[in-house]
């Protein structure tokens, strides 16, 4: 006769006990779902850390109606030390759980021409012990090369990988009554002589818009 140990006896009940309590706070939230009220994303500023905006990209396209996004905001900026010119995306979703939204480089995908030859993990430099995590990829296309800085911004928190937004949802739907969802994305293009590495401005610049996105979306 085999003997259930205590720990598994224990375990089990309280996974279904947590099981049932995400089900029952994610069933309340798509039921009465609470929908921030947010500025504009044409609010967001025009020059970050030293970078002014250059004008707006034509958003009419069908990788970014893909994104399915409440609002999209398109622009172009350019660093007045170095010349140095990035395309800033913001994807905001007022809620995750009446879209589904698609929460990867849509502008870069190789099914558009692109491929990847490698993707790392940086951290911005933000004033706080919590490093702060951004995807940097490295894309091509014939000759022309650019990178792509791209996370998940909540009220809580910054994430690389969306296969963690299932379990973060859950909690900030029941501890905050909000799912809101910024996905944001930096690319430049890397010219000859210059290192496939995200340089310090444009990490600067990264750290510039996390900050900015969770003052205009996310502020108390």
């Amino acid at each position: 006769m085999s003997l259930r140990s205590p720990s598994g006896a224990i375990f089990l009940p309280g996974a279904v006990l947590l099981l049932l309590v995400q089900s029952w706070g994610t069933w309340k939230l798509r039921r009465y779902p609470v929908i921030p009220h947010t500025p504009p994303l044409a609010e967001f500023p025009s020059a970050i850390n030293g970078w002014k905006s250059i004008g707006f990209r034509s958003s009419d396209s069908q990788p970014l109606r893909t994104l399915s996004a409440d609002e999209i905001l398109t622009r172009n900026y350019k660093d007045q030390k170095s010349g140095r010119t990035v395309t800033l995306l913001i994807s905001y979703y007022r809620t995750q759980l009446r879209t589904h939204p698609a929460y990867h480089s849509q502008e870069n995908a190789p099914n558009t021409g692109w491929s990847y030859l490698f993707s790392t993990i940086i951290e911005l430099p933000a004033d706080s012990n919590q490093a702060v995590p951004v995807r940097c990829d490295l894309v091509v296309r014939g000759q022309d090369h650019r990178l792509v800085l791209n996370w998940l911004q909540t009220k809580t928190r910054v994430l690389t990988d969306a296969q963690k937004l299932h379990l973060y949802r859950t909690i900030d739907a029941i501890f905050h009554r909000r799912t809101d969802l910024a996905f944001v994305q930096i690319v430049t293009p890397v010219v000859d002589g210059e290192s496939d590495q995200a340089d310090q401005t444009v990490v600067e610049f990264a750290e510039g818009v996390r900050r900015q996105v969770q003052a205009l979306l996310f502020a108390p």
